[in-house]
């Protein structure tokens, strides 16, 4: 028979040992441990609410820094220099990188304005002071910015003006690479493979021939066909056959003096008589006889060179 004693030591052992549980029953109550209990029942509640508080102190600040951003230097865009007036100022280059820099983070108004103004110098601040208006953004300022300082060019235009070029001085290789590669990467990065070559194509005869170099400014010639039509237009009758002769000489026959034309005694020409040339003096006679200047009187003392007489040259 079970002893109940047993049962109700049983049911102790196997109640929770947490914190303000009752203690076992015959276990001796040790009262140093009671404040030490009561010690850590006050702590943790503390702790818990430390915790909380820090949090919410986090939450707020990260809500009022999105509210209201703190500005640093950091945040600052720094654009590239453009000076209009100077001549080595590249425009479409410019643009380029500077629509790279926006499509990472866009201005819009005032703070666009005052970006472009730090970098612009000369002319062009003036001109941006002209054309900034309310909420203006980067396209619609770099319509206008293209419309006033890039030249339309054909992309054969664009390596002509690469191969009649040459390095600064004192500018290395590198950086004359460097520019003349963003120069075509920038007016070429639209092409295909056919356009590439057929503006390479039109530059290189442009440099033998000034009609081609007249097309390739004033034609935009994208592929082969229209390369092959215009340069056969040029070269049309270049060379004509010498077996073909043309229907009418066009070219005027030269006139040839006649020596049997009579000529003015007074001034030499053709085309009037001595009577009436302006050259003519008062008093003078009209004779071409008496015009003449008079032969220079014979040499006396002639001896003939046959009989050797005096006053002849040769006896009759």
């Amino acid at each position: 028979m079970p002893n109940p004693g047993d049962e109700d030591l049983k049911n102790v052992r196997s109640s929770s040992s947490e914190v303000g549980s009752p203690k076992p029953f015959g276990v001796p109550v040790d009262d140093d441990s009671q404040p030490t209990d009561q010690q850590q029942q006050v702590q943790i509640p503390l702790l818990v609410w430390r915790e909380l508080l820090d949090s919410q102190r986090q939450n707020l600040l990260h809500i009022v820094r999105n509210i209201n951003p703190i500005p640093s230097s950091s945040s600052q865009i720094h654009l590239p220099e453009f000076d209009s007036d100077k001549g080595d100022n590249d425009a479409k280059a410019w643009c380029s990188t500077v629509d790279m820099v926006m499509g990472e983070k866009s201005l819009v108004g005032g703070a666009l304005v005052i970006a472009l103004s730090r970098a612009f110098k000369g002319s062009a601040s003036r001109w941006l002071a002209q054309i900034s208006f309310p909420g203006m953004r980067w396209a619609q300022f770099k319509e206008l910015f293209l419309a006033k300082y890039v030249v339309s060019e054909t992309p054969a235009s664009t390596l002509l003006g690469i191969l009649n070029g040459k390095p600064l001085d004192g500018e290395s290789y590198s950086a004359y690479a460097g520019r003349v590669l963003s120069c075509l990467c920038v007016g070429w990065h639209n092409l295909n493979v056919e356009e590439t070559a057929v503006a390479t194509t039109l530059a290189h005869m442009a440099q033998f021939d000034s009609r081609i170099q007249r097309l390739v400014f004033t034609g935009d010639i994208k592929n082969r066909d229209s390369l092959l039509r215009e340069l056969k237009a040029i070269s049309f009758n270049k060379r004509p056959n010498n077996s073909t002769t043309l229907p009418f000489d066009f070219k005027r026959p030269r006139l040839t003096p006649n020596p049997n034309i009579s000529k003015c005694s007074i001034c030499g020409r053709t085309n009037h008589k001595a009577d009436s040339c302006f050259f003519r003096k008062s008093g003078q006679t009209t004779n071409q006889a008496s015009a003449r200047p008079p032969l220079p009187p014979l040499k006396t003392g002639l001896t003939c060179f046959r009989c050797g007489g005096v006053g002849h040259v040769q006896a009759t």
